[in-house]
C-alpha cells in the first residue's frame, strides 16, 4: 500500500489512520464509490454549516481566484476561496469551490458565471465584498451586468471598484521587469528553456541584461560539471555559487549574487582560468551595480515575507510596500549613472511599481486600509505630499471617496444627526425621555434602559469616522484589525468597516497553496476521485 499509493512512511503513525484500521479491524472495507459518497454526503452537510457562518459573519464575504492549468492543457480550474470575520472576531479562510472552466478559457465572462454560481450556493450575493483577481482576468463590472441581467435586487448589487489586485504578483511583475526589462513573459521563458536544454549558445542574451546577466553566465559554467565545481571550491571559494533555473522564482537570483559577492575574488580567478567566459569579465564599476541588484532583491524578498506573515496578506500594508519599494528603486538610480545598465532596469521596475500604485489608489477600501490603520490614518498621505510620493489633489480626492465609502456602506442614519436634542434620565423610573425611546432595545449585549441611553448617545455625538481620523495616532498598536474588533462596543459601525477592510485578502496564496497541496489528486481525476470529490475533500480540509 504505502509503495503502490506513494504514502508517507509516517502515515502509519497517523491518529486518524490507527483509528481507521481499529475501526475495519473485523469489518469488510467499503469499496471506493461508497466512501466516495461517505464523502459528498458529509461535504453536503457541511456546506449548511458553512452557509450558515457565512450568513453569520460580522462583515461582508470577499473572495479570491486563483486558475490551474494540467500540465496536458486539457483541464482547467477555478479555485474560490471567501474571506470573513466570524461572528466571534476570527479572520476567517475558507475554500468554497473548485470548478471547471469550460475549453480552459479563462476570459473574464466565463469567470463571472462561475463565481456567481457559487456565491448564489452559498447564498452569499447579499453579502459580496471585494474581489482578489490573483492571476486571472476576473473583471467585477463583468459581474455586476451579470448581476442586473439577472434582475437582482439594487441592494444587492455591487459598487464599482471591487477588484483588488495581488500585492505578490504586482511585486513580481516589478523584478522581472527590472531583471529582464521589456522582454515579453514568453521571450524569458524561451531563455530559460534554450539555456537548460542546451538547444542554443544564449551568453550573448544574457550578457544583455547587463552586470547580473553575466553573473548567470559564470554560474552556469561552473555549475555545468563536477570538474568545474571542484575546480571553483579549490580556488577558495566560501560556498558554492547557485542557481535555479526557473524564470518564476527570482529570489533565487538573489542567492547567485549573495553567494558571487561573496567570492568576488575567487570568481575573478576562475573567468581567468576559462578563455570562452572573457567577455563575461565584471568590471570594479559592474561589481558596484551587482551589489545594488542584491539590495534590490533582497528588500523585495523583506516585502513578500511581511505579506506571507498572514495566509492572505494585509491590505493595510499593500500602498505602503509599493511606495518603500519605489523609495528602493529612486535610491539605487541615485548612487548610478544613467547610461548603468541597472539604472535603466530600475526605471523600468520602478514604472512597474507607479502602475501598480495607481491601480490600487482607484480602489477606495486600498485607500481606507491605510486611512484606518490607527498608526498612520491620512498622516500618511500627508507625508507622502510632503516627500513629493503622491500629490495634495490626489490625497483630497481619495479623502471623498473614502468617505463615500464610509456614507454609503458602513454609516447608519442615527450617526447623522450633528446637533443632537438634549436628553434627560427620569430618575424616578429609572427610564430615559426626551429623543430616547423607552422601548429601545438594548444594543450589543446592553443588559439595560442605561445602557442603551449611553450607546445612543455616544451615537449622536459626532460622526464615527471623523472623531476616529481627528484622534491623534496610536503606534502601540500592533494589529489593527484586533483593534477595530475591540472598538466594536463605543463605535460599531466604524469598527464594521475597519473589519470588513481589514479581511481583504492583499493576495491570493491561499488558492496557489492549495493547487500546490491537491495537484496529483486532480492529475488522478480519472481514477474515480472525479472533480466532485477532489472538491468535497478539499472544501472539508478547508473548513
Amino acid at each position: 500500500w504505502i509503495v503502490e499509493c506513494n504514502v508517507p512512511f509516517d502515515m502509519v503513525g497517523k491518529p486518524a489512520f490507527q483509528s481507521l484500521i481499529r475501526e475495519f479491524r473485523n469489518v469488510v472495507l467499503p469499496p471506493p464509490d461508497m466512501i466516495k459518497t461517505w464523502i459528498l454526503e458529509s461535504y453536503e452537510s457541511a456546506k449548511n454549516e458553512m452557509r450558515m457562518h457565512l450568513k453569520a459573519s460580522v462583515t461582508r464575504i470577499h473572495f479570491s481566484f486563483t486558475r490551474w492549468i494540467s500540465p496536458d492543457n486539457t483541464l482547467g480550474l477555478l479555485a474560490i476561496i471567501g474571506h470573513f470575520t466570524s461572528a466571534s472576531g476570527k479572520l476567517c479562510n475558507a475554500l468554497l469551490g473548485i470548478k471547471k472552466v469550460k475549453d480552459n478559457m479563462f476570459h473574464a465572462q466565463a469567470l463571472a458565471e462561475i463565481f456567481y454560481d457559487v456565491a448564489k450556493e452559498y447564498d452569499t450575493v447579499e453579502k459580496m465584498g471585494y474581489f482578489q483577481v490573483g492571476d486571472t482576468q476576473f473583471d467585477d463590472s463583468v459581474l455586476i451586468d451579470l448581476m442586473k441581467r439577472d434582475q437582482r435586487p439594487e441592494r444587492e448589487i455591487p459598487s464599482q471598484n471591487r477588484s483588488v489586485r495581488c500585492v505578490r504578483s504586482d511585486m513580481d511583475s516589478s523584478v522581472r521587469a527590472f531583471l529582464f526589462g521589456d522582454r515579453d513573459e514568453a521571450v524569458v521563458k524561451k531563455l530559460f528553456q534554450d539555456t537548460i536544454k542546451s538547444t542554443r549558445d544564449t551568453s550573448a542574451e544574457w550578457r544583455e541584461l547587463g552586470p547580473w546577466g553575466k553573473c548567470f553566465n559564470v554560474a552556469f559554467r561552473i555549475l555545468d560539471s563536477p570538474r568545474n565545481k571542484r575546480e571553483f571550491e579549490e580556488l577558495g571559494a566560501k560556498s558554492m555559487v547557485e542557481y535555479h533555473l526557473n524564470e518564476g522564482h527570482w529570489d533565487s537570483a538573489r542567492v547567485m549574487l549573495d553567494r558571487f559577492l561573496e567570492n568576488e575574488q575567487v570568481v575573478e580567478q576562475f573567468i581567468s582560468r576559462h578563455p570562452e567566459l572573457s567577455l563575461d569579465r565584471l568590471s570594479s564599476s559592474e561589481w558596484a551595480e551587482l551589489r545594488e541588484v542584491r539590495g534590490i532583491l533582497g528588500t523585495f524578498l523583506d516585502c513578500i515575507q511581511s505579506v506571507e506573515e498572514r495566509p492572505a496578506g494585509t491590505l493595510y500594508d499593500f500602498i505602503p510596500q509599493l511606495d518603500f519599494l519605489a523609495g528602493k528603486y529612486r535610491a539605487v538610480s541615485e548612487n548610478l549613472p544613467s547610461n548603468a545598465q541597472v539604472y535603466i532596469n530600475a526605471q523600468k521596475g520602478l514604472e512597474k511599481l507607479m502602475e501598480s500604485s495607481r491601480m490600487a489608489w482607484k480602489v477606495p477600501a486600498c485607500v481606507a486600509a491605510v486611512a484606518l490603520d490607527p498608526r498612520c490614518k491620512w498622516d500618511y498621505f500627508v507625508y507622502g505630499v510632503q516627500h513629493g510620493e503622491c500629490t495634495s489633489e490626489a490625497v483630497e480626492q481619495a479623502k471623498v471617496e473614502v468617505r463615500k465609502l464610509w456614507e454609503r456602506e458602513y454609516k447608519k442614519p442615527e450617526t447623522a444627526s450633528s446637533s443632537p436634542m438634549p436628553m434627560a434620565i427620569d430618575e424616578g423610573s429609572g427610564s430615559s425621555s426626551g429623543d430616547i425611546d423607552s422601548s429601545a432595545k438594548p444594543v450589543r449585549g446592553f443588559q439595560n434602559d442605561f445602557h442603551g441611553w449611553l450607546e445612543k448617545r455616544r451615537r449622536v455625538c459626532g460622526d464615527q469616522y471623523d472623531r476616529f481620523s481627528k484622534a491623534p495616532l496610536d503606534p502601540s498598536v500592533e494589529d489593527p484589525f484586533e483593534y477595530w474588533w475591540a472598538q466594536g462596543p463605543t463605535d460599531p459601525e466604524i469598527s464594521v468597516m475597519g473589519l470588513d477592510i481589514f479581511s481583504i485578502p492583499a493576495m491570493a496564496a491561499d488558492t496557489k497553496r492549495l493547487f500546490l497541496d491537491c495537484e496529483r489528486p486532480l492529475l488522478e481525476i480519472s481514477s474515480g476521485v472525479g472533480l466532485d470529490g477532489t472538491e468535497a475533500v478539499e472544501c472539508l480540509k478547508s473548513w
